[in-house]
């Protein structure tokens, strides 16, 4: 009677820098560049973005983001771009990979967990933004009292002192339920939009009115922040439809005819 053979019952592995994969929960993260590639698609080329969570106990998780390079697609690689401080002409560019892999900053993220194609669910990237306007952690949430938005609330009162430590974002939803009268994307800079935030809630219109411009914080807005400009202060001889460049220029001599821009 002929003997079975044996079946193999081992095999070799090299598990050098091979780490456990961490599971990300929904929530926010300062993350760091780690590989970028360029792929093929359906309907045009993208770019596929690696990053890994810089912090707490899914540091070292890493998350992928995809940038399409089809032409309706483009604002989205150019807020990715722009979050990680990098420049972005208002035209034509050209994009290496590995000046931006060597460039790119630090940047906050906003995971949701899809459950579409996965039981367990998998992390995905809903947003990127700058890292300074990361959402800090608010130690008061540890004290169980959970109210809901008991700080911005419509009923609750907001103080200086509170503006001062909120994000953007948080901001935003003070400006939402208290119906201010303010436009926080035409300012530039978390300090200045806490500040207008402050001055809207204390009911400072007068002083709000005064306020000037500086030629770098000009020089530094899209042109949705430049049109804004331009119907705030009734700026009727400038033209919105030129490039962002004149644009800026045309504003900051208009701003200047009215003594709005500092000395």
């Amino acid at each position: 009677m002929a003997r079975k053979s044996k079946k193999k019952r081992t095999v070799k592995v090299n598990m050098k820098d091979v780490t456990t994969r961490r599971r990300v929960a929904a929530g926010k993260y300062r993350v760091g560049l780690q590989k970028l590639s360029l792929e093929e698609g359906d309907k045009a080329e993208y770019i596929k973005w690696e990053f890994a969570v810089l912090d707490g106990k899914s540091k070292g998780a890493p998350l992928w983001f995809i940038t399409s390079l089809a032409e309706n697609s483009l604002w989205n690689l150019r807020g990715v771009l722009e979050a990680g401080k990098m420049k972005v002409p208002d035209g034509k560019m050209e994009l290496d990979l590995d000046d931006i892999l060597s460039d790119y900053e630090q940047v906050g993220v906003e995971v949701e967990i899809d459950h579409e194609y996965d039981e367990k669910g998998r992390p995905q990237i809903i947003e990127i933004f700058p890292v300074e306007e990361l959402n800090r952690v608010d130690d008061d949430d540890e004290d169980g009292d959970d109210d809901g938005d008991s700080s911005n609330g419509d009923d609750e009162e907001v103080t200086a002192e509170d503006i001062e430590d909120m994000s953007a974002d948080e901001l935003e939803e003070v400006v939402d339920n208290k119906n201010l009268d303010i436009e926080l994307d035409d300012i530039k800079g978390l300090k200045k939009k806490r500040a207008a935030v402050i001055k809207a809630l204390e009911g400072d219109d007068d002083e709000e009115e005064t306020e000037k411009y500086e030629e770098d914080e000009i020089n530094e807005m899209k042109k949705k922040q430049l049109k804004g400009i331009v119907e705030k202060h009734d700026l009727d001889d400038v033209d919105t439809s030129e490039s962002v460049k004149d644009l800026r220029t045309s504003v900051i001599d208009a701003l200047e005819e009215k003594d709005l821009m500092e000395e």
